[in-house]
C-alpha cells in the first residue's frame, strides 16, 4: 500500500486536505468523523481520493478517505472483498492488466484457472463497487 497517494502531492493539485490538522482524519474509534467529511465535501480531487481509497487493503488503511471512514470503506467494499481462495479475485492486479491488454473473457479465465462466469461476475461486482462509490461522489 502507498501510504499518501502520489497525485495530492502534485504541484497542481489543490486538496482540500492540504493544509489541514491530520488528527482531524483519524478520529479515535467511535469519535464523530462529521468534520472531517465536511472538509472533503468541499474538495476537488473527491473522487479520485474515494476510488484510490477504495483500492487499498481495508487492513492497511485507516482514517477518514475520499470523504469515507474506515467502517464506510468496509461497508462498501464488501462484494469486492468476497475473494474466495482460488477465486479470481486473488488475481485481480493480473485480470486489470490482461484486461488492460485486451484480453477476452475467455483468455483471463483460462490464465488463472478460473471459469469464464465467475470472471465476469468477479468484475461486474469490481464495476458496481466503483459504481457506488462514483454516486456517492455525486450526491
Amino acid at each position: 500500500m502507498s501510504n499518501y497517494p502520489d497525485f495530492l502531492n502534485a504541484t497542481t493539485a489543490a486538496p482540500a486536505c492540504r493544509g489541514v490538522d491530520t488528527t482531524l482524519f483519524f478520529p479515535p474509534r467511535g469519535q464523530d468523523s462529521t468534520e472531517a467529511k465536511a472538509i472533503f465535501r468541499r474538495c476537488p480531487l473527491l473522487a479520485r481520493c474515494r476510488l484510490w481509497a477504495l483500492d487499498q487493503p481495508v487492513t492497511e488503511l485507516h482514517g477518514v478517505w475520499g470523504g469515507l471512514s474506515h467502517v464506510e470503506r468496509i461497508d462498501l467494499k464488501r462484494v469486492q472483498l468476497r475473494r474466495w481462495r482460488g477465486g479470481p479475485g486473488e488475481h485481480h492486479d493480473q485480470m486489470v492488466q490482461m484486461r488492460a491488454n485486451g484480453a477476452t473473457w475467455s483468455e483471463i479465465a483460462k490464465a488463472i484457472g478460473s471459469t469464464t462466469e465467475s470472471v465476469k461476475s468477479y468484475w461486474k461486482r469490481q464495476r458496481r463497487v466503483r459504481r457506488i462509490a462514483q454516486e456517492q461522489v455525486a450526491a
